[in-house]
């Protein structure tokens, strides 16, 4: 693909320092754009399992959320920054729901089950800790940082919300067939139960909740 070929080039070119650089680069760095559209892509083209495409968009999920509460540690959250998170949380959020899609199409109910899982795992416990240091942020920040962290707050909350669903529908449908299997077919066991065991893994991930109050911030409810 032309894109993916144009980005390995950028990070050929910018060499291996400032790419390793950017890694750590907040949104209004001089090398975010770098973090975002080379660093961020490459891995993502060099991904070629299901699962490992997969394992990168929740990586550059929690990336956001990390960036989110650094900023809004350092009382840098600035309404652009929130936008660009926010966003970029949306793209990744429906990048992961159409590998989990893409999956039962090819009736690989047991990884799309897994994945879904995995992706509420990781949302639900950036979210919290993100949360629990809204709560704990110094009083004195301005009323606009604390309206920026709250839109993330939101965001990343709706995005657990998703993934909470997304999991309980993968794994009923994993469930689903590995039980239609083992009946239509007895030589079918061992499918049936891998199937099944992706299915309980997939429904033990347990639930977050994280509520905006107009007045301190965030509540966390685990």
């Amino acid at each position: 693909m032309p894109f993916i070929a144009i980005a390995l080039a950028l990070a050929v070119a910018l060499g291996g320092g400032a790419s390793l650089a950017a890694n750590s680069s907040l949104p209004g760095d001089a090398l975010y754009p770098v973090k975002l559209n080379v660093n961020e892509n490459v891995d993502e083209a060099l991904s070629f399992s299901a699962e490992s495409k997969a394992q990168a968009h929740m990586d550059d999920i929690e990336s956001r959320i990390d960036e989110a509460q650094k900023l809004s540690a350092q009382g840098k959250l600035d309404a652009n920054a929130q936008a660009q998170i926010n966003a970029n949380i949306d793209e990744h959020a429906k990048a992961l729901n159409d590998e989990v899609a893409d999956l039962q199409t090819k009736g690989d109910y047991a990884t799309a089950a897994k994945i879904a899982a995995e992706f509420q795992a990781s949302v639900a416990e950036h979210s919290s800790a993100f949360a629990q240091a809204q709560a704990n942020a110094d009083t004195s920040a301005t009323a606009e940082a604390r309206a920026n962290a709250a839109q993330v707050v939101g965001k990343v909350q709706a995005t657990l919300n998703a993934a909470t669903n997304l999991s309980a529908s993968a794994s009923a449908n994993a469930q689903a067939h590995g039980e239609a299997n083992s009946s239509t077919n007895s030589s079918t066991n061992a499918s049936s139960d891998t199937n099944g065991s992706a299915s309980s893994s997939a429904g033990a991930s347990g639930n977050a909740n994280v509520d905006v109050n107009a007045g301190t911030g965030v509540n966390v409810q685990i």
